[in-house]
């Protein structure tokens, strides 16, 4: 997902930093690959099972340590919630836009059987060359229809300025509408990293000047934290049999 429209701001930044906004791209390449491992290798057993999905910001990618990111900054305050280990499954993958949710990772809520859900997905869709909003609504409702109950779904972040932050506006309009068809919850993503433009951005972005640092994951964090905290409590208050993790 990016974090800066199109513009005289993109213009500004590529000539005061694109060779080291390069430089970081292609570190940034070679991380996907350790990223990926990195969640892959990490699922470890617990009575409550969170599958994380979505792109590149779900991965962590950007971040010195993906334990910097979102994800990870949720396990623990679930952790804290509960005083109990939590299972994270994290099936997010760099690149990722709402049809490779449907085509490859849906498919592990059969597999993980999750208690708690989270998604972050759509930048990349909006920062196409072409963006066709009745095709994003059409996959997005095959995903809400997909996701269990009570799961945590995010709007799109704000991309500051021209016209991909006006297509991430249009995409939101979509989203918040089929969260509340399918009675999902909302995670303002948008409302929290929006507080930030234009010069608080600055602050919150990696060198590549495309992903999040670590503070500007706490945005994520900030928007999705509330919401998760209360559906893992929701889930132990209410005793519900959980089963040892796949």
């Amino acid at each position: 997902m990016a974090a800066i429209g199109m513009g005289a701001l993109e213009w500004m930044f590529e000539k005061l930093f694109g060779g080291s906004r390069r430089e970081a791209e292609q570190k940034h390449i070679q991380q996907i690959p350790v990223y990926d491992r990195f969640w892959r290798a990490r699922a470890r057993d617990g009575r409550i099972r969170y599958l994380a999905l979505g792109d590149s910001l779900a991965q962590g990618l950007g971040l010195d340590d993906p334990e910097q990111g979102y994800v990870a900054g949720l396990e623990r305050l679930m952790e804290k919630a509960l005083g109990e280990p939590i299972a994270t499954h994290n099936v997010s993958s760099s690149g990722a836009r709402t049809n490779e949710v449907i085509e490859r990772q849906l498919q592990h809520i059969a597999d993980v059987d999750p208690h708690v859900v989270t998604m972050s997905i759509g930048g990349n869709d909006v920062t196409q060359e072409e963006w066709r909003p009745a095709e994003f609504a059409s996959r997005m409702r095959v995903i809400l229809q997909a996701l269990p109950a009570g799961s945590i779904v995010a709007d799109v972040p704000t991309l500051g300025f021209g016209t991909y932050e006006r297509r991430a506006r249009e995409a939101n309009r979509i989203v918040h509408r089929l969260v509340r068809e399918f009675g999902m919850t909302l995670a303002p993503v948008y409302r929290k990293t929006r507080r930030h433009v234009p010069f608080g951005i600055v602050q919150r972005m990696s060198p590549d000047w495309f992903h999040p640092n670590a503070r500007g994951h706490r945005s994520w964090v900030a928007a999705f934290g509330p919401h998760v905290v209360a559906r893992v409590r929701e889930v132990a208050r209410d005793k519900v049999e959980v089963s040892p993790a796949h």
